[in-house]
């Protein structure tokens, strides 16, 4: 599976707090296909700047073993998002990729290979260390902010009443499992994909499951969901702190605890990891948002107090890592307001509110005239 390799400044890692700029974390909340995201984890820097989650990430290039990228598995690891649109004939499943999707990966690859970009990754003295941060990291961090902010703007709107909270949201319906469940899990609740599910990763399937190493394939889910292990592998994985928050994936998603089906014959559903809120008590949609963000606050949000010897603020909160410093501007977000678009219904931070931020991007905006018929037709909308 893919990741995002960066080269340690010969200075070292600086040891300045996180500050991400708004627009930044924006251009991470819109990021539609593996480009766009490339951009932005490129703009934000690495995840982690000290501790063992940058010791993990960090690699001696006598130690660093690289591929050539495959545009089509990267495309296959990264088309989707919460956001992405569904099948018509499946609601379970995205759309099949386009050509815009398909040339943007491709320019991703071109522009960005490190094969080709830094042949030279052989052992020597005096070569920098790499960080290597695995794609889906970064896929997962964003779309865990996405549903977030989503479920935030609804609840600003005055949703939490709503019968139908999360599925505005974007999540659906799921049951309790049986032998013709989507997902695999114990009560029924809310489900909504979340990040690529690595057993649909090229090479053997029984030793893609054997191997599965959540830890090496997706640190950052490693981090935050305890991950419970089978026989033969991983199986369901319960965010930490929070029984009723599940990770699941298809009832056929691994080969040894579900099928040894070829890839091409596996549902739909099994290409993805779902985050699963579990309704076991029957209540309102409104509550079970509540649950959701106090248990990602408790896993995504970790700062270190530090003195500052400013007066009036001589204890001062700091974030030395980029899910901290995301979810910090989910808590407070001074002079922003949270606009949903109406084209893509991504959330994003913006200065303004109601009909001046309407769309996302002029992207959204030419999509949407399009699709009702006003483009060219001289009716302006904002």
């Amino acid at each position: 599976m893919h990741s995002f390799v960066r080269v340690v400044p010969s200075a070292g890692m600086p040891d300045s707090p996180c500050n991400p700029s708004i627009n930044s974390v924006n251009d991470l909340l819109m990021a539609k296909n593996v480009e766009s995201l490339a951009d932005a984890a490129e703009q934000l820097g690495p995840m982690f700047l000290r501790g063992n989650s940058l010791r993990l990430r960090t690699l001696d290039r006598e130690d660093f073993r690289a591929l050539v990228s495959s545009p089509d598995d990267l495309l296959a690891e990264c088309f989707f998002d919460p956001y992405a649109k569904r099948s018509d004939d499946d609601p379970w499943a995205f759309e099949r990729s386009g050509n815009a999707a398909r040339l943007a990966v491709s320019r991703a690859v071109e522009n960005r290979d490190f094969c080709s970009k830094c042949p030279d990754v052989s052992s020597g003295e005096g070569r920098a260390p790499l960080i290597v941060e695995p794609l889906q990291d970064w896929v997962l961090l964003r779309n865990l902010l996405s549903v977030t902010l989503r479920v935030g703007a609804l609840l600003r709107e005055g949703a939490r009443s709503s019968d139908t909270l999360l599925e505005d949201a974007g999540f659906s319906r799921v049951g309790r499992r049986t032998f013709s469940s989507k997902l695999v899990i114990d009560s029924p609740g809310y489900a909504i994909p979340v990040m690529f599910n690595p057993f649909f990763r090229p090479g053997s399937v029984t030793g893609n499951d054997l191997a599965y190493n959540a830890d090496a394939t997706c640190p950052l889910y490693g981090r935050i969901a305890e991950v419970r292990m089978g026989l033969f592998g991983a199986s369901i994985g319960v965010l930490r702190g929070c029984n009723v928050i599940k990770f699941a994936t298809g009832s056929q998603a691994e080969a040894a605890r579900g099928s040894f089906k070829p890839r091409k014959n596996r549902p739909k559903e099994a290409k993805w990891m779902y985050l699963v809120i579990e309704n076991r008590e029957g209540v309102g949609q409104g509550e079970l948002a509540d649950v959701l963000l106090n248990a990602l606050d408790s896993q995504l949000y970790r700062p270190h107090l530090s003195y500052s010897g400013k007066m009036m603020e001589e204890v001062s909160v700091c974030s030395y890592d980029l899910p901290t410093a995301l979810w910090g501007l989910v808590r407070d977000h001074p002079s922003h307001y949270l606009s949903t678009c109406e084209n893509c219904q991504r959330t994003v931070f913006s200065t303004n509110q109601g009909p001046s931020r309407r769309f996302c991007s002029d992207a959204c905006r030419t999509t949407w005239k399009r699709r009702h018929g006003l483009l060219g037709s001289g009716m302006e909308e904002a």
